[in-house]
């Protein structure tokens, strides 16, 4: 036997007029709804619509809920696009700016959807793809990268701290080579940053490379500020010689 169930998925509005007609003829919708394998409360609800209706009321209607409680007010609708076009303030700072100033609290996911709705978002740009350098095809210790970072640092520091380590007589400032082919890291340690530690710290570096016949090429990248001159690009930087470590004042 087909239920209702099964003639609905085939045709919705034609498994509702069989509803009805089979209402018609037994007048019963307990036995209406036995008869296709349905609850009684689905044969009355068809039945009605037709008898008011007619056949169009036995088409799908959309849903529309009976309530809708996150719905605002236009008056207030318009009030928050007015702010938002004289202040540019976003979701969530229209919440805040409504809470203090008017005592309406308002969702912030609330907000952003009446402003997508009206066309008030933001456009954001997107950016652009940048491709990832394949560092693994480099040549060991053809390319190096050098910071430069004070040890006391005031986010991490406190007054006292700052001040033993001071009195300690402890280095304040750090130099780092890192070579990202093998991510070999070279640290040394300063009580200046100057041009001449700087230049110190890569003659060391380099000298300690030659020593180990390690292959390299004098060329290293800078981050943060440059500890020495650099070339017109700003990629690199060559060996320094002994005559320019000794020009360069402390």
């Amino acid at each position: 036997m087909l239920t209702y169930y099964h003639l609905w998925r085939m045709n919705p509005t034609e498994a509702r007029m069989i509803l009805v007609k089979d209402y018609q003829e037994t007048g019963s919708y307990p036995q209406t709804s036995r008869n296709f394998g349905t609850h009684r409360r689905i044969v009355r609800k068809w039945v009605l619509r037709y008898q008011k209706e007619g056949e169009r009321g036995l088409e799908s209607l959309p849903p529309i809920p009976k309530n809708q409680p996150a719905r605002l007010d236009p008056q207030l609708e318009r009030l928050i696009l007015r702010l938002r076009d004289s202040s540019g303030f976003g979701p969530k700072r229209l919440h805040y700016w409504l809470k203090r100033n008017l005592q309406i609290e308002i969702a912030t996911s609330t907000i952003a959807k009446y402003l997508h709705k009206h066309g008030s978002t933001k456009k954001h740009l997107k950016r652009e793809h940048r491709r990832s350098f394949d560092w693994k095809s480099l040549p060991l210790f053809s390319s190096s990268q050098v910071d430069t970072k004070e040890i006391i640092d005031s986010k991490v520091f406190t007054q006292e701290e700052k001040w033993l380590y001071r009195h300690l007589g402890l280095p304040l400032y750090q130099f780092t080579a890192i070579f990202p082919r093998t991510r070999a890291r070279f640290i040394s340690f300063s009580f200046q940053n100057t041009k001449r530690a700087s230049l110190n710290f890569l003659e060391y570096l380099f000298s300690h490379l030659e020593s180990h016949g390690a292959p390299f090429e004098e060329t290293i990248s800078l981050s943060h500020r440059d500890p020495v001159r650099t070339d017109r690009l700003g990629s690199g930087i060559r060996r320094p010689s002994n005559q320019e470590c000794q020009a360069i004042p402390p």
